[in-house]
């Protein structure tokens, strides 16, 4: 069973350790692939930091053509698992890009699970709006395989 990992690359090492704790449960799974090149140490976030500081990350995101890559992985999941740690002072964040992900993961019919309770910012409403999401407050067992 296939298993994508979504969130901010902000959450990679969190997301690397729930990626070793769902492989032990025989599933396969994926993490964003910035976040992915973070843990492996071939960029750190100092880098992101200072593409986004320098107005580059849009370019970054183009050259590597993550939104289509990461929507290709998402597609292809059985199960979608939000990370939503705290970010900038927001609980349970999920930035653009994730809302973007989870709009899509919604549309194709996918399990989706948040690790934490539901987003309430910014995007409450339309989350609110979609039927089957499951927060699994940090309990990985919750995932129904």
């Amino acid at each position: 069973m296939k298993l994508t990992i979504c969130g901010s690359v902000a959450f990679a090492d969190k997301m690397d350790k729930i990626r070793n704790e769902l492989i032990k449960k025989g599933l396969d799974v994926l993490v964003p692939i910035t976040a992915e090149k973070i843990i492996s140490k071939e960029i750190d976030h100092n880098y992101i930091e200072d593409l986004k500081n320098g107005e580059g990350i849009a370019n970054y995101i183009k050259k590597e053509n993550l939104i289509r890559r990461w929507f290709d992985a998402v597609v292809r999941a059985d199960i979608v698992l939000f990370v939503n740690e705290e970010k900038k002072g927001i609980p349970n964040y999920i930035g653009a890009n994730t809302f973007l992900e989870l709009g899509l993961a919604y549309h194709f019919g996918k399990k989706i699970y948040f690790l934490n309770d539901l987003p309430k910012e910014p995007f409450e409403d339309e989350i609110k709006s979609m039927e089957g999401l499951i927060a699994l407050n940090g309990n990985l067992d919750k995932i129904n395989l």
